[in-house]
């Protein structure tokens, strides 16, 4: 299930990978290696974070450094 948030009306939307969220991603990724728990950690959904590396270069270099300060 995709997570949402809240906007002012009341309505949900999917929630964004913002750069906070981004940062507590690769920081748990960093310590971890471990996708699926950093996504979790992060508040957003299974798979989110391979839909944004398909779509920023920045974070898919990102993700790879952070692979690798897990391992």
């Amino acid at each position: 299930m995709a997570r949402t948030t809240r906007t002012g009306g009341g309505t949900k939307k999917p929630a964004r990978w913002s750069q906070t969220r981004q940062q507590i991603f690769l920081e748990h990724l960093a310590a971890s290696a471990n996708v699926r728990a950093s996504q979790r950690k992060a508040g957003m959904s299974a798979g989110s974070a391979y839909r944004l590396r398909a779509q920023s270069p920045e974070f898919r270099a990102a993700l790879g450094d952070g692979v690798e300060r897990g391992l």
